[in-house]
C-alpha cells in the first residue's frame, strides 16, 4: 500500500453526486407517486403517571376499535389535535382544562 496524503482540493465521486442532486432538485411528478408535503417537527412533552395511563387506555381503545391499522402513542394525539382544532366546544374544553390542573 502506498502511503499518500489526501488533496482537499480534489472533488470525489460523492461530491460530485451530491452536486448533481442537489442541481437536479426539481423532479417530475408523473401522478403514479403522491408526493407528502407534510414537514414533521420533533417536540418533546413530559406527561405525569396519569395522563401516560390515560393516553394508554385511549390507545388501546383506539386500535380495539379499528379492524385495520394499528394506531401509535403519535398518530393519536395527532388525531385529539385536528379533532379540538376543528370540532371541539372551546368553553367546554377550558372548564375540562381548569378542573384537571
Amino acid at each position: 500500500m502506498s502511503k499518500s496524503k489526501i488533496n482537499p482540493d480534489a472533488s470525489s465521486k460523492l461530491a460530485k453526486l451530491v452536486a448533481q442532486k442537489s442541481q437536479s432538485e426539481e423532479t417530475e411528478n408523473h401522478g403514479f407517486i403522491a408526493v407528502d408535503k407534510r414537514k414533521f417537527t420533533s417536540k418533546t412533552y413530559r406527561f405525569n403517571s396519569i395522563d401516560m395511563d390515560m393516553l394508554t387506555k385511549l390507545v388501546a381503545n383506539v386500535n380495539r376499535a379499528s379492524p385495520y391499522k394499528i394506531y401509535n402513542e403519535s398518530d393519536v394525539i395527532r388525531g385529539l389535535i385536528f379533532y379540538s382544532a376543528t370540532k371541539m366546544d372551546i368553553a367546554k374544553f377550558l372548564k375540562a382544562l381548569n378542573n384537571r390542573l
